[in-house]
């Protein structure tokens, strides 16, 4: 529901439950056939004067639903799918679309289906990812971190837990500068076939 007052309402309901006053970035999240980008950009311009956000973004949302909403608002962040299973927003222009317009991209799922399932593609890249473990000093995860973290947009991967233990070793993947080489490797062990 991206109604206006709906937005306005949504985000003071998740100031209450959050005993904040103001939230960092707030996020609509997946876009709707319905919405009006006029109406949208006139909650969150009244949200950002009422300093009840500070900044705007949008996710799932396609270059074109982009466009739609930051020709009347500023779009900040876009969250999409992405990791190293799952990169087509390399190929299909999305992350191209991003990095030209300023747009900070997300990335829910950054572990992609590598420990969910096991496929042959997963099994080639546990194996790509074994030989870089020592090189690194890196757990697998931390890697497919820093394979996402490498790319010229941005990207900040969403991890998705509140354990403390796993925040502190996906945060160790800043770190971690992974050579073109071992970049790309990661990438063909994913595809199952060189580069074109």
């Amino acid at each position: 529901d991206y109604r206006k007052d709906y937005i306005i309402w949504s985000v003071e309901e998740s100031l209450k439950h959050l005993k904040t006053d103001y939230l960092d970035l707030l996020l609509l999240h997946r876009p709707s056939p319905l919405m009006n980008p006029s109406e949208v950009a006139e909650a969150i311009i009244e949200l950002q004067e009422s300093g009840k956000i500070i900044n705007f973004g949008l996710s799932n949302f396609t270059q074109s639903q982009i466009n739609l909403i930051s020709d009347k608002i500023p779009v900040k962040v876009n969250q999409i799918e992405f990791s190293l299973t799952a990169h087509e927003a390399m190929h299909d222009g999305t992350l191209d679309f991003m990095l030209s317009h300023g747009i900070k991209p997300m990335a829910w799922s950054p572990l992609g289906s590598v420990f969910r399932e096991d496929t042959e593609q997963t099994r080639r890249i546990h194996k790509q990812l074994g030989t870089l473990l020592e090189k690194y000093n890196a757990t697998e995860d931390q890697l497919l971190l820093a394979w996402i973290l490498k790319h010229p947009s941005g990207i900040h991967p969403v991890i998705g837990t509140t354990n403390k233990e796993r925040i502190a070793n996906a945060v160790k993947a800043a770190a971690i500068d992974l050579d073109l080489e071992d970049w790309f490797t990661l990438l063909v062990a994913c595809q199952g076939h060189k580069v074109p």
